[in-house]
This record gives C-alpha cells, sequence and structure tokens, in this order.
C-alpha cells in the first residue's frame, strides 16, 4: 500500500521494518475493511434475495463440514 501510494511512509528492507507516517493510518485501514465487509454482505443478501435455494443448499454443506 505504500509503493502505490495509498499509504504514507517507508519500507526499511535492512531491518524488515515498515514505518507509517501518521497515527491516522490504521483507522484508514479499518474503515476500509469495514468497506469491503459491508460490500460482501450485501453481495451476499442479493444472492439469498434471488436465489435462496442456492444459499441454503450452500449454508447446509458448511455446516455438516
Amino acid at each position: 500500500m505504500i509503493t502505490e501510494g495509498r499509504m504514507n511512509g517507508y519500507i526499511d528492507q535492512i531491518d524488515s521494518i515498515v514505518h507509517f507516517e501518521t497515527r491516522e493510518t490504521l483507522p484508514q485501514w479499518d474503515k476500509q475493511i469495514q468497506s469491503l465487509c459491508y460490500q460482501v454482505n450485501s453481495i451476499i443478501e442479493s444472492i439469498s434475495k434471488n436465489h435462496p435455494d442456492w444459499i441454503l443448499k450452500v449454508m447446509e454443506e458448511q455446516m455438516v463440514s
């Protein structure tokens, strides 16, 4: 993420340490993970609405495994 410019910081490859320039990096990462979870949940809800039989089958298979 640092090399892509999405986070401020630098990587010390010799000491194998990642340094962040601000403390806001972790909350920003948390927000991105939260957004991803909401998007995945929205997709699952859409699948459940449009294909309820399929989702029940998959959930039953997961419970057995």
